[in-house]
């Protein structure tokens, strides 16, 4: 279950940030003065292949794999599976804030969404979007 990290744990330069810590998952958020969510990295799989979710609405959603030496890395790692971090997430976050609870389920839904073949397509050859389309 994600717990938040008490404020006063965390070093003062990062105000503005709340971390949510589980064994499987890290949500971190970074919130204005008003509360409102500015941007949000959600780690899954921590102990075994572990991944990134990054959000920041200049860029959307990205996907990292983490190089976790002694200072971690991160490289882009194409595609997650987004079902799957989406029952992840939903099964740790029952005590994040509703509001960046649900904040975070629709950018995960809004991507695995855009991310699902459409319904017919390719299947085929039938798809019909032109090469000029898709530029």
């Amino acid at each position: 279950m994600l717990q938040e990290i008490a404020e006063k744990s965390l070093n003062p330069s990062e105000k503005g940030r709340r971390w949510f810590f589980s064994h499987q998952m890290d949500l971190i958020l970074w919130v204005d003065e008003r509360g409102g969510l500015r941007a949000f990295q959600l780690a899954y799989d921590k102990y075994r292949d572990e991944h990134l979710l990054a959000w920041r609405p200049e860029h959307g959603l990205v996907h990292y794999a983490v190089d976790d030496q002694s200072t971690p890395i991160l490289s882009p790692n194409g595609e997650a599976d987004l079902a799957r971090v989406l029952e992840l997430f939903r099964d740790e976050a029952h005590e994040v804030p509703e509001h960046y609870r649900l904040f975070v389920e629709t950018r995960l839904e809004n991507d695995l969404a855009v991310s699902q073949p459409r319904a017919g397509a390719a299947l085929n050859g039938s798809d019909t979007d032109s090469d000029s389309d898709r530029q």
